[in-house]
Protein backbone atom coordinates (compact mmCIF):
# COMPACT_ATOMS: atom_id res chain seq x y z
CA UNK A 1 0.00 0.00 0.00
CA UNK A 2 1.31 3.37 -0.58
CA UNK A 3 1.81 5.95 2.23
CA UNK A 4 -0.02 9.11 1.31
CA UNK A 5 2.50 11.91 -0.62
CA UNK A 6 3.73 15.22 1.16
CA UNK A 7 3.81 18.19 -1.44
CA UNK A 8 7.21 19.77 -1.30
CA UNK A 9 5.33 22.59 0.08
CA UNK A 10 4.92 20.56 3.30
CA UNK A 11 8.24 19.28 3.28
CA UNK A 12 9.99 22.79 3.10
CA UNK A 13 7.83 23.27 6.73
CA UNK A 14 8.61 20.56 8.26
CA UNK A 15 12.12 20.44 7.54
CA UNK A 16 14.47 21.38 10.00
CA UNK A 17 16.25 24.21 9.61
CA UNK A 18 14.50 25.47 6.72
CA UNK A 19 14.59 29.23 8.51
CA UNK A 20 18.39 29.01 7.53
CA UNK A 21 18.44 28.18 3.92
CA UNK A 22 17.67 30.09 1.08
CA UNK A 23 17.23 29.74 -3.11
CA UNK A 24 19.43 32.00 -4.46
CA UNK A 25 18.61 33.49 -8.09
CA UNK A 26 20.67 36.28 -9.65
CA UNK A 27 18.85 39.33 -8.09
CA UNK A 28 17.37 38.08 -5.25
CA UNK A 29 16.98 35.15 -2.45
CA UNK A 30 13.66 32.93 -0.96
CA UNK A 31 14.09 32.01 2.63
CA UNK A 32 12.74 28.04 2.15
CA UNK A 33 10.74 29.09 5.19
CA UNK A 34 8.95 31.58 3.39
CA UNK A 35 7.01 29.16 1.62
CA UNK A 36 5.16 28.12 4.86
CA UNK A 37 3.30 31.87 4.76
CA UNK A 38 3.34 33.34 1.46
CA UNK A 39 3.10 32.76 -2.10
CA UNK A 40 4.95 33.76 -5.10
CA UNK A 41 2.31 32.73 -7.76
CA UNK A 42 0.17 36.17 -6.96
CA UNK A 43 -3.47 36.06 -8.35
CA UNK A 44 -3.32 32.44 -9.04
CA UNK A 45 -5.22 29.45 -7.93
CA UNK A 46 -3.87 26.37 -8.66
CA UNK A 47 -5.77 23.91 -6.94
CA UNK A 48 -7.04 20.78 -9.36
CA UNK A 49 -5.63 22.79 -12.07
CA UNK A 50 -3.31 21.90 -15.56
CA UNK A 51 -0.28 24.97 -14.82
CA UNK A 52 1.70 25.88 -17.49
CA UNK A 53 4.72 27.37 -15.66
CA UNK A 54 6.81 29.83 -17.62
CA UNK A 55 9.62 31.38 -15.91
CA UNK A 56 12.84 33.53 -17.14
CA UNK A 57 15.33 32.29 -14.93
CA UNK A 58 15.92 29.23 -12.36
CA UNK A 59 14.84 30.58 -9.10
CA UNK A 60 11.64 31.34 -10.99
CA UNK A 61 11.20 27.70 -11.56
CA UNK A 62 12.03 26.66 -8.47
CA UNK A 63 9.46 28.55 -6.58
CA UNK A 64 6.65 28.22 -9.06
CA UNK A 65 7.33 23.87 -9.12
CA UNK A 66 7.43 24.23 -5.06
CA UNK A 67 4.58 26.05 -4.94
CA UNK A 68 2.48 23.86 -7.43
CA UNK A 69 3.02 20.41 -6.46
CA UNK A 70 0.47 18.70 -4.75
CA UNK A 71 -1.81 21.27 -5.92
CA UNK A 72 -1.81 21.66 -9.44
CA UNK A 73 -3.29 18.58 -11.57
CA UNK A 74 -0.67 18.60 -13.52
CA UNK A 75 2.70 20.83 -14.27
CA UNK A 76 3.87 21.39 -17.36
CA UNK A 77 7.31 23.69 -17.63
CA UNK A 78 8.03 25.24 -20.64
CA UNK A 79 11.69 27.27 -21.60
CA UNK A 80 11.69 31.19 -21.29
CA UNK A 81 12.36 31.17 -24.97
CA UNK A 82 9.10 29.21 -26.06
CA UNK A 83 7.09 31.53 -28.91
CA UNK A 84 3.50 32.58 -28.37
CA UNK A 85 2.73 30.64 -31.51
CA UNK A 86 4.29 27.76 -29.59
CA UNK A 87 3.02 28.39 -26.35
CA UNK A 88 -0.45 28.67 -27.33
CA UNK A 89 -0.21 25.00 -29.50
CA UNK A 90 1.52 23.42 -26.58
CA UNK A 91 -0.89 24.95 -23.71
CA UNK A 92 -3.67 23.95 -25.63
CA UNK A 93 -2.66 20.50 -26.65
CA UNK A 94 -1.97 20.08 -22.72
CA UNK A 95 -5.00 21.16 -21.85
CA UNK A 96 -3.94 23.97 -19.65
CA UNK A 97 -6.19 26.28 -17.66
CA UNK A 98 -3.44 28.34 -15.92
CA UNK A 99 -0.25 29.86 -16.75
CA UNK A 100 2.10 30.79 -13.76
CA UNK A 101 5.28 31.42 -13.16
CA UNK A 102 6.85 34.85 -15.21
CA UNK A 103 7.03 35.66 -19.11
CA UNK A 104 10.07 37.01 -20.81
CA UNK A 105 7.81 37.78 -23.85
CA UNK A 106 5.57 39.86 -21.39
CA UNK A 107 8.26 41.67 -19.89
CA UNK A 108 9.95 42.27 -23.33
CA UNK A 109 6.62 43.72 -24.76
CA UNK A 110 6.56 45.48 -21.32
CA UNK A 111 9.79 47.36 -21.84
CA UNK A 112 9.13 47.85 -25.33
CA UNK A 113 5.72 49.65 -24.40
CA UNK A 114 7.20 51.78 -21.48
CA UNK A 115 10.35 52.52 -24.20
CA UNK A 116 8.14 53.94 -26.80
CA UNK A 117 5.58 55.45 -24.33
CA UNK A 118 8.77 57.37 -22.75
CA UNK A 119 10.05 58.32 -26.40
CA UNK A 120 6.41 59.78 -27.99
CA UNK A 121 6.31 61.80 -24.79
CA UNK A 122 9.73 63.48 -25.36
CA UNK A 123 8.48 64.21 -28.76
CA UNK A 124 5.30 65.36 -28.10
CA UNK A 125 7.07 67.63 -25.63
CA UNK A 126 9.53 68.65 -28.36
CA UNK A 127 6.18 69.40 -30.26
CA UNK A 128 4.74 71.58 -27.90
CA UNK A 129 7.77 73.58 -27.81
CA UNK A 130 7.85 73.70 -31.32
CA UNK A 131 4.17 75.25 -31.85
CA UNK A 132 5.05 77.41 -28.85
CA UNK A 133 7.82 78.90 -30.80
CA UNK A 134 5.75 79.12 -33.87
CA UNK A 135 3.09 81.00 -32.27
CA UNK A 136 5.39 83.42 -30.77
CA UNK A 137 6.65 83.58 -34.61
CA UNK A 138 3.35 84.22 -36.10
CA UNK A 139 2.37 86.93 -33.33
CA UNK A 140 5.72 88.63 -34.25
CA UNK A 141 5.03 88.72 -38.09
CA UNK A 142 1.19 89.44 -37.69
CA UNK A 143 2.11 92.92 -35.65
CA UNK A 144 5.06 93.65 -37.84
CA UNK A 145 2.20 92.96 -40.91
CA UNK A 146 -0.35 94.89 -39.36
CA UNK A 147 2.18 97.97 -38.42
CA UNK A 148 2.99 98.07 -42.17
CA UNK A 149 -0.17 98.00 -43.02
CA UNK A 150 -0.88 100.88 -40.76
CA UNK A 151 1.68 102.85 -41.99
CA UNK A 152 0.95 102.36 -45.58
CA UNK A 153 -3.15 103.45 -45.31
CA UNK A 154 -1.86 106.58 -43.45
CA UNK A 155 0.59 107.72 -46.27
Amino acid sequence: MFAARQDLRGKIAEASGAQERWLWGRDRAVALSSFARETYLHDVDPSGRKALLLCDDQLNAATGLIELDGVADSILVCPPDLKHDHLLAVARAAGIDIVAGTSPALEKARDHHQHTTEALERERAALDKRVEAEEERWQKEKDRLRGAIDRARSS
